[in-house]
C-alpha cells in the first residue's frame, strides 16, 4: 500500500477523534482499513508460503545427505 494511501487513512483516523466524519467519510475509512487489511494479510501469507518452502527444502537437503 503506498504512502498517499496510509496518509489518507491516518488523516481520516485523526479528523475522526478530533472533529468526527461525515458519513461519506466513514465510508471511504472502512473501505481503505479493509483494504490494507488485506494487503496485509496477502504479505503475511506470502511470507508464511516462502518460510514454509524454506523449511521443507531444508528437510529434504538433510534427509537426502544422511
Amino acid at each position: 500500500m503506498d504512502s498517499t494511501k496510509i496518509d489518507r487513512i491516518n488523516t481520516l483516523h485523526h479528523k475522526a477523534q478530533s472533529v468526527g466524519l461525515t458519513e461519506e467519510e466513514k465510508k471511504e475509512l472502512r473501505r481503505r482499513q479493509q483494504e490494507k487489511a488485506m494487503r496485509l494479510q496477502t504479505e503475511i501469507d506470502q511470507k508464511l508460503k516462502e518460510e514454509k518452502e524454506k523449511i521443507f527444502k531444508s528437510n529434504k537437503n538433510n534427509e537426502t545427505s544422511d
